[in-house]
């Protein structure tokens, strides 16, 4: 991690701040509060955050690890403007600025087309550029920062960003240091029969000069909460194991080598959320286990020369899937509420019977390669033309390639007795707690098998240029070139109503796109401390391929159904103002702004025969209509009016909606309606004091007290299920011996102290029968232990 400061320039003919970047160092100790700056790599450079012409969050690890945050949805609570629709392990949908559809639920929304924000473990997506099932939701223990890039990312970052990016940068080696981190944490909540733990530890070890090794592991034993009426108490516990091998070496003064590996796998006993709203439990019969896999390889190579810098970033990754379940079919819908939870769960549920269950497997293999190569202008050098303006400058090329390979089956115990070989399928038979189903691809209700290749390929590059003393610009380009090719077979009851009796239908099918994605931006500083900045950037996201059999009589009058559908895109224009006061004590940012999206991929519903709507038969299909605009307003206060007082304010106001009139799966939407889980109003708030007196001695202590509120919003475009609407409170108090060789370091903490009950996401669509409530962690004690040396 870099340090930078940034001082004016006394000469009165040159104000323009010089920047200047140094290792990091312990903090002075000193009696004057100052307000410390973050060193982001947002723009692929080394920069101050507040000198990027944008809005970047930059949460630093240690920090994060001081509140004991375990997970995206702990850091991402402290970020107004984005939301985190949390589901189970490693299936968390970050939204940013209400950039967002769900015309069927967020999950029906999300299965075919490409997530709207990018999650990058340094320069490693992990975004999947077709299917998006899964994603690392990472323990902040030994990183170095988590970054949250907002507004579209698309001249550096490609495809993956349409609505922005969330970056962990990792802990880098420290060559020349022995260093050793332990932490071992222990939480309680009444909910949970068992106790939860995390435990992890890091060693830096260094090698021969200029060269170091960083290893860090985590294991996490998560105790459920939900209890489950036919299967018991805490059905939704989950283990995590996670690891990270880091080497760094600089044989000279010019040439620096550095990789990693990166590993983490998530087995969470049922990944289903609670059906009765108002606490965590679950009536609804049935079962849904989900594993998940990461791991990744990065190899970097910076060679410096004297006019200019060559980076080559090679990255292989690696995503694995398995997601396997059963649930009842139900039976007839009975009137009333006979499980006296309001009604929530939707007719029918509390009549399902075991013997008319619904099985269904999901397997999803992902491996992905990125190799990217960068020239840029030397950090401590910049290019002068002429003598009034200088320019740092950055050019790249990128080819990213993923493949990926999906097979789903859904059977019913009705067909058990008739159904062919489980051979005939790898994903058969599927164990479920009512017995096994042996089932075949033909006798199913659905059986997929999804084979796709996307590949993305892209020259770009960003120059800044300063013009005088008050004046910078920024402009960057993005030429890129998408393909994607899916070959697929559908088979089982569905296929042969659809296809007129044919038991199989294939789909092979290719969908390319190119274009430019431009971004400019200006920045006016009036002096070192007020600065003003306006900006313009492009994004877009991936096209795709239908999955649907060929419906006879639909070919020729809907051919689109079963073509492809066109990638979305989005502009986003900013302005924003930076200022700071009373000697950098006091920092106050604004920020307005607005996206304009178009071409949304929407589920929609078509009739396949004429009038089929009045009887049901339609078919559903993924189709470019409509638009949709974000429009809203950020703040951001920091104050530090003592040493070791220090107080953050965050919120976002939001108004994220439809403004074209379309027809989805689930019925017609207005212009005007909200977007799926976009609260209007958004609010942070952080209090931490550290305490060092003569009485501890060479002990210190830090209170950290947390508020945060997240607005009401909905889980789909019809306004189904209200989700959000709470705020939460957390406090913490940490006794640390931070300069004894042997750093000792206790904390207590209790999170959500009011015990709310708040919604943070729903899963199921305006129907459903099952519907999934996702719950903000309960009051919890946490107590951690934590050893450096």
């Amino acid at each position: 991690m870099l340090l930078a400061t940034s001082v004016l320039a006394q000469d009165a003919v040159e104000p323009y701040p010089v920047i200047t970047l140094e290792p990091e160092a312990e903090p002075a100790e000193t009696d004057v509060p100052v307000l410390e700056n973050i060193i982001v790599t947002a723009s692929k450079r080394a920069q101050q955050q507040r000198d990027v012409p944008g809005s970047v969050a930059a949460l630093r690890g240690s920090d994060l690890e001081l509140i004991k945050a375990q997970n995206l949805a702990d850091y991402l609570k402290q970020v107004p403007g984005v939301v985190l629709f949390e589901r189970d392990a490693d299936g968390g949908i970050p939204i940013i600025r209400g950039i967002n559809t769900g015309s069927g639920g967020l999950t029906s929304a999300t299965i075919i087309t490409q997530l709207p924000v990018g999650i990058y473990v340094d320069d490693m997506p992990f975004t999947d550029l077709y299917l998006p099932l899964s994603m690392p939701d990472l323990n902040p223990f030994d990183l170095q920062r988590v970054e949250i890039l907002k507004g579209p990312q698309g001249t550096l970052f490609g495809s993956g960003a349409l609505a922005g990016g969330i970056r962990y940068v990792l802990q880098k080696p420290k060559p020349g240091i022995w260093e050793t981190k332990l932490s071992a944490t222990r939480s309680f909540n009444r909910y949970s029969d068992e106790p939860s733990d995390i435990a992890a530890a890091a060693l830096n070890v260094p090698l021969k000069e200029g060269a170091a090794l960083r290893l860090t592991g985590t294991l996490r034993e998560q105790a459920g909460k939900i209890d489950e009426v036919d299967r018991g108490p805490d059905v939704d516990s989950l283990r995590q194991v996670s690891g990270r091998l880091q080497g760094q070496w600089e044989p000279s003064e010019r040439l620096d080598l550095s990789g990693f590996y990166f590993s983490q796998s998530s087995d969470q006993a049922n990944a289903s959320g609670a059906d009765n709203r108002r606490n965590f439990e679950r009536e609804f019969g049935g079962f849904s286990r989900r594993e998940s896999g990461f791991s990744g390889a990065n190899f970097s190579a910076r060679q410096a020369f004297d006019d200019f810098d060559l980076l080559s970033s090679s990255n292989y990754l690696r995503k694995d899937l398995s997601n396997d379940g059963a649930e009842p079919l139900g039976s007839a819908p009975v009137a009333g509420d006979s499980d006296g939870d309001g009604g929530d769960n939707g007719p029918g549920t509390e009549d399902a019977g075991e013997d008319d269950t619904v099985a269904y497997v999901l397997d999803s293999q992902t491996a992905g390669w990125l190799q990217e190569f960068r020239l840029s202008s030397p950090p401590d050098l910049d290019w002068q033309p002429w003598d009034w303006v200088s320019v740092q400058w950055l050019l790249g090329a990128a080819h990213q390639r993923s493949a990926q390979d999906v097979q789903q089956f859904i059977d019913s115990s009705r067909v058990r007795e008739n159904a062919g070989p489980a051979e005939e399928s790898p994903l058969l038979p599927v164990d479920t707690p009512q017995g096994s189903v042996q089932g075949s691809r033909e006798l199913a209700l659905l059986f997929l098998e999804l084979d796709s290749v996307a590949s993305e390929t892209a020259l770009f590059g960003e120059a800044t240029a300063r013009f005088g003393s008050h004046w910078e610009a920024t402009l960057g380009l993005r030429a890129f070139r998408t393909r994607l090719r899916v070959d697929g077979l559908v088979a089982g009851a569905q296929n042969t109503a659809f296809d007129a009796g044919s038991t199989e239908s294939e789909v092979h099918n290719t969908v390319r796109a190119q274009g430019l994605n431009p971004k400019l931006a200006l920045r006016f500083l009036f002096n070192d401390r007020v600065q003003l900045y306006a900006l313009a950037a492009k994004g877009f996201q991936f096209g795709g391929v239908q999955i649907n059999p060929p419906v006879a009589v639909l070919t020729a009058t809907l051919p689109e159904a079963f073509d492809v559908f066109e990638s979305s895109k989005l502009w986003n224009y900013e302005i924003g103002l930076r200022s700071e006061f009373f000697a950098r004590r006091l920092r106050l940012d604004l920020s307005l702004f607005r996206l304009d999206w178009r071409d949304l991929q929407i589920t929609v519903r078509r009739p396949f025969v004429p009038g089929g709507e009045n009887f049901g038969l339609t078919i559903a299909f993924i189709e470019n209509i409509g638009r949709a605009r974000s429009q809203g307003a950020e703040a951001a206060l920091a104050f530090k009016p003592l040493p070791g007082l220090e107080f953050t304010s965050n919120a976002a106001w939001i108004k994220a909606v439809t403004t074209q009139d379309f027809e989805a799966a689930t019925g017609f939407v207005a212009a005007g309606t909200r977007l799926p889980g976009s609260p209007r109003f958004q609010w942070s708030n952080i209090l931490s004091y550290a305490i060092t007196r003569a009485w501890l001695g060479a002990w210190q202590a830090r209170i950290n007290a947390i508020h945060s509120y997240l607005g009401a919003s909905y889980n789909d475009l019809h306004y189904f299920r209200e989700q959000g609407g709470y705020s939460t409170y957390d406090a913490s108090l940490i006794v640390s011996k931070p300069k004894a060789r042997i750093a000792p370091e206790i904390s207590v903490s209790m999170l959500n102290i009011s015990d709310r009950r708040g919604i943070s996401a729903v899963n199921g669509a305006a129907g459903a029968r099952d519907v999934d409530y996702f719950f903000v962690r309960p009051r919890t004690l946490m107590v951690s232990l934590g050893l450096q040396f």
